[in-house]
């Protein structure tokens, strides 16, 4: 029996970051697909799927260009978060060098998970599986 394959036609449309969920809760899009922390907040606005990370910590910088930060998590971060003093943050990381190598660590496997799903998807695109439409 041969196989059969839904054809879904693809459209990206870029959408700052700060703006992926209010425009897919305003039905401009049906997925948004990035690297997004799971949040009670956003649970209540839409649904995730199984997430590529578990057990995640984030460390949040801000500088005095950018909006200011009406929230944040407790404790040490919270000082990290209202301030681009790049002191204050080498103060807290210390002089080891694990921050940087699960940071080096973690920008290789994202660029290579990355280099994956583009293979995948590109793979779906000739095999008709996907209907791409580039410069729409």
């Amino acid at each position: 029996m041969a196989k059969k394959h839904l054809k879904v036609q693809v459209f990206f449309i870029p959408v700052a970051r700060d703006q992926l969920f209010p425009a897919l809760v305003a039905g401009k899009g049906d997925i948004a697909a990035a690297n997004l922390t799971i949040t009670s907040k956003r649970e209540k606005l839409v649904d995730f799927s199984a997430p590529a990370y578990t057990n995640v910590s984030q460390l949040v910088v801000s500088g005095s260009a950018s909006p200011k930060l009406s929230s944040c998590v407790s404790g040490p971060w919270r000082a990290h978060a209202r301030s681009a003093d790049p002191g204050m943050i080498a103060g807290y990381m210390g002089a080891s060098a694990a921050f940087d190598d699960a940071i080096g660590e973690f920008a290789m496997e994202y660029a290579d998970q990355n280099e994956r799903d583009y293979r995948a998807f590109v793979t779906a695109v000739k095999e008709g599986r996907i209907e791409a439409i580039a410069d729409v």
